[in-house]
């Protein structure tokens, strides 16, 4: 663990004075996802996500861990439908609509290829769950994403991914709601709420060198 912390604080670090500079913007799938509560569950429904990266490297001009390597800072949104089913009553309720925002940031890798690079990565940070009827709450989160970046010319490309994304849930007070009850507390059991995203985009390379 602490190896992986020191690695991803020297390509921080290094990217600070990295030659170049990637911006990223996709659209795409993402799957359901639930969580489970003592007394029921909630679950969204399938939807569509948007997303937008800013990324540090050195690129293909990098020495060895550097080379094709990126500090890659993510944001993904995604509105869905939310339904809670009363484990009690076996009633499933309309809870209204969930947003949901992600900030990501992490190592990417890329292969080192000529114009198409298969890249894969693992990033950290938080979301942000904003639910029609009940308060926000922020979840620490884990990513794992993976894809291929091909080069149209030497700044635009075509960036083609699949993310899992994981938010934790531990043992806590959480807070429900039902068209006869209103809101009311519960407890959420630890659970990690697993949903994948599928996406397509382009990014923009801005590089110090102007050959690259």
């Amino acid at each position: 663990m602490k190896l992986r912390l020191l690695f991803l604080g020297v390509l921080f670090s290094s990217s600070l004075v990295a030659q170049n500079l990637q911006f990223g913007a996709y659209i795409g799938h993402q799957t359901p996802a639930s969580l489970d509560l003592y007394y029921g569950k909630y679950r969204t429904q399938n939807g569509t996500s948007y997303g937008g990266t800013l990324a540090f490297g050195q690129g293909p001009g990098g020495k060895d861990i550097f080379r094709n390597s990126w500090v890659e800072m993510q944001y993904n949104y995604k509105s869905a439908s939310l339904s809670y089913f009363d484990y009690t009553t076996g009633i499933t309720w309309d809870a209204g609509e969930l947003e949901m925002h992600n900030i990501l940031v992490g190592p990417i890798k890329e292969m080192d290829r000529d114009r198409i690079r298969p890249f894969g990565g693992v990033l950290l940070g938080a979301t942000v769950f904003v639910p029609q009827f009940t308060p926000t709450e922020w979840r620490f989160t884990a990513s794992f994403v993976g894809g291929v970046k091909a080069d149209i010319t030497n700044k635009l490309g075509v960036r083609l991914q699949t993310q899992l994304l994981m938010p934790f849930y531990f043992s806590d007070a959480a807070v429900t709601w039902s068209p006869n009850y209103g809101t009311s507390a519960g407890l959420s059991s630890s659970s990690v709420i697993l949903s994948a995203s599928f996406n397509a985009g382009i990014y923009l390379n801005i590089a110090k060198d102007s050959n690259n």
